[in-house]
């Protein structure tokens, strides 16, 4: 019975160690899906296009930087 318990105790504490070393990895910088698109359509590189489709504006934006291909539509 100890070394059941004992077992159970290093795998608990084996997976808190885990969990919290996953934790620090994903605590880099995030952005937003808001503050992408507005990186998106700010940015100099990126391509537009606008067509008007069904009553509306809808504009592509296309950008590759660093490697990344973006790809944004947006509707007016």
């Amino acid at each position: 019975m100890n070394n059941f318990l004992g077992a159970m105790l290093a795998k608990a504490k084996n997976t808190f160690m885990q969990s919290a070393e996953t934790a620090q990895i994903q605590q880099e910088d995030t952005v937003s899906v808001i503050e992408l698109a507005e990186f998106i359509e700010k940015h100099v590189d990126a391509n537009m296009v606008s067509q008007f489709l069904l009553g509306d504006f809808y504009y592509f934006y296309e950008l590759q930087a660093e490697g990344i291909n973006y790809y944004l539509e947006k509707k007016t």
